[in-house]
């Protein structure tokens, strides 16, 4: 399924605040977009992994669910999540997934994935921004690869949204 970020914020909100995209200035405005575009990604008992599409501002232009898993896992392959990253006029990408535990740490496979994401994108020439883990079960806590800071480099950052 693709969703248009435009259309979903029209049905979303008033039309006044849905002129333009918000920007996604650090890792919390990504998780506070992700759970208002997706309500389910901070409580469904399943993984679910989410690849948010970016123009060259940061704004929004695309997101899709590229896999949903069982209890524990999601089964994710770079492919899938730059599908849509190259059906659009995309300058980045961020990914992300949910842990239905609620535990945002991530697991090895995570950090795994997040390097070969990286490195695909890097072959494709557009940019990984960030790889978040995002709690479940209506928590508001993640943890980020980056804080989207380009002062902060590659520090890793965990926080609430």
């Amino acid at each position: 399924e693709w969703l248009d970020v435009d259309l979903c914020l029209k049905k979303r909100r008033a039309p006044k605040r849905s002129k333009a995209p918000p920007s996604i200035s650090y890792a919390g405005d990504v998780v506070r977009f992700l759970r208002e575009v997706y309500p389910h990604l901070g409580v469904d008992s399943r993984e679910n992994a989410v690849v948010l599409v970016l123009n060259s501002s940061n704004e929004p232009i695309g997101a899709r669910v590229v896999s949903r898993g069982a209890l524990s896992a999601a089964i994710v392959h770079p492919r899938e999540v730059l599908q849509p990253v190259l059906l659009l006029p995309a300058a980045a990408f961020i990914f992300a997934h949910n842990h239905p535990s609620g535990h945002v740490t991530p697991s090895d496979d995570d950090v795994g994935l997040t390097r070969r994401l990286y490195e695909a994108g890097n072959v494709v020439g557009v940019k990984l921004l960030d790889s978040l883990v995002v709690g479940a079960k209506g928590g508001n806590d993640y943890w980020a690869w980056t804080s989207l800071d380009p002062a902060s480099g590659v520090t890793r950052d965990s926080g609430e949204a």
